[in-house]
């Protein structure tokens, strides 16, 4: 075990396994070549079930995605207010 995170680990390190690709691969390998079981996994780790469901479902961890898109700007639109450009 290379000097991830254990049970005992603080916040800050539990929170890198959602973007620290080399734990992603570690966790993936060891619970996918059953060198590890799930529960032990989630115990070595400090990540939730439902964590591990998503490390297991992607090959690398999915970036950010909004679920549904950003409302337009309604000043802008509506009421004629100028950009930067001096566009409206």
């Amino acid at each position: 075990m290379m000097g991830f995170p254990i049970w005992n680990a603080t916040n800050a390190a539990r929170e890198r396994v959602y973007t620290d690709m080399e734990m992603w691969t570690e966790v993936r390998r060891r619970v996918l070549n059953k060198e590890l079981s799930k529960r032990a996994a989630c115990r070595e780790y400090s990540i939730h079930w439902d964590t591990l469901t998503r490390i297991l479902e992607h090959v690398e961890p999915p970036g950010y995605q909004q679920a549904q898109p950003r409302p337009k700007d309604l000043l802008r639109n509506n009421f004629g207010i100028y950009d930067s450009t001096g566009a409206v």
